[in-house]
């Protein structure tokens, strides 16, 4: 019961900080290349976050 709870928040709690970085990302790449190298860092986190929530997901099985 705990573990199904853990596991939802976690989900739910880092599949958003990865879209909203993702989202983020996308946004501040419309600013012009003086900027890109942010866009690119937000993007790779938001990337790295979603791929927290796949191994959160097989860790908590």
């Amino acid at each position: 019961m705990f573990k199904e709870k853990l596991k939802a928040v976690l989900f739910v709690a880092l599949f958003t900080i990865g879209f909203i970085l993702i989202t983020a990302g996308m946004l501040v790449s419309f600013c012009g290349l003086a900027y890109m190298g942010y866009a690119v860092v937000l993007t790779v986190y938001g990337g790295c976050s979603l791929l927290a929530t796949a191994l959160v997901e097989d860790i908590l099985k």
